[in-house]
């Protein structure tokens, strides 16, 4: 199943049961929200959509140049560090469902391009239709990862990450992360249905959930690439503890990811909520 489709329906799944709460990360008792916490957030919201906005904006005149005519709603760009005069741009636009569309619902391509700079010919494509749905959790916004992803002698991967939230009194956040190598004038994805953040939680006096992946490359290799490990750290507080302080639990955990022959497999999910 398509990694973004299937976080959300995750997604969906976690809304309905509707007992989880606060970040652990933040808070450790199930407070209201706080005015002044919400004024933060948005400020700090709108300092980094003015540091992205050149990046989008660089990422759209790549795509006017290069005659792609969708509108896009989504976008970024970075230049590619070592490869000299390429930038990666990846692109969001809504997907005309005609009679299959459902109200309230969106499904986005995904659209990701390694340009030359100076020209704006396209050098390596990748395309998916339908890739990200859009309903009770919505698409904030995409991002492009250019880490050293060294996961082969003398090929370096970059990432797309997908922005995830919904900003009501039960609030959930998360985070995934695609990884792509150069084929030819193709572009190949090869690790996707990873959740590298998550966390979710009401103002209703429940418990709340956070995780955490994170990716490093290993010494070990299979099929010439080498496997990934991930760190996974869950964090989950107490959902009987109202507005008393509550204990937190952390469990850790690591993943080894053997590459197949085809793409990385996908991070196991942990359990949500007990």
């Amino acid at each position: 199943m398509d990694m973004m489709i299937e976080t959300m329906r995750r997604a969906r799944c976690l809304a309905a049961g509707a007992l989880l709460a606060l970040s652990v990360h933040v808070l450790a008792w199930a407070a209201p929200p706080d005015p002044a916490a919400s004024s933060t957030n948005v400020a700090a919201h709108d300092k980094l959509a003015a540091e992205l906005a050149p990046r989008k904006s660089l990422a759209l005149d790549l795509a006017r140049r290069a005659g792609m005519d969708k509108a896009f709603e989504f976008a970024d760009a970075k230049p590619w560090p070592g490869q000299a005069g390429r930038v990666i741009a990846a692109y969001a636009s809504a997907h005309d469902d005609g009679d299959e569309a459902e109200i309230g619902t969106v499904h986005y391509d995904l659209d990701v391009r390694v340009f030359d700079r100076a020209s704006a010919a396209v050098l390596q494509s990748y395309t998916r239709e339908r890739a990200i749905v859009s309903d009770t959790v919505q698409l904030a916004g995409l991002s492009i990862d250019t880490a050293n992803y060294a996961i082969k002698s003398g090929v370096r991967a970059f990432g797309v990450r997908a922005f995830i939230s919904r900003e009501t009194c039960a609030y959930y956040e998360n985070e995934s992360l695609e990884l792509f190598e150069v084929r030819g004038a193709q572009l190949r994805n090869v690790f996707s249905d990873t959740e590298v953040r998550w966390k979710m939680f009401t103002c209703t006096g429940g418990g709340g959930a956070a995780i955490t992946h994170t990716l490093a490359i290993a010494a070990s290799s299979s099929h010439g690439y080498q496997d990934l490990r991930v760190s996974e750290l869950q964090e989950q507080t107490s959902a009987t503890c109202a507005f008393l302080p509550c204990a937190d639990t952390a469990v850790r955990r690591t993943h080894l990811l053997r590459f197949d022959g085809n793409a990385y497999p996908p991070v196991p999910v942990p359990p949500r909520s007990r």
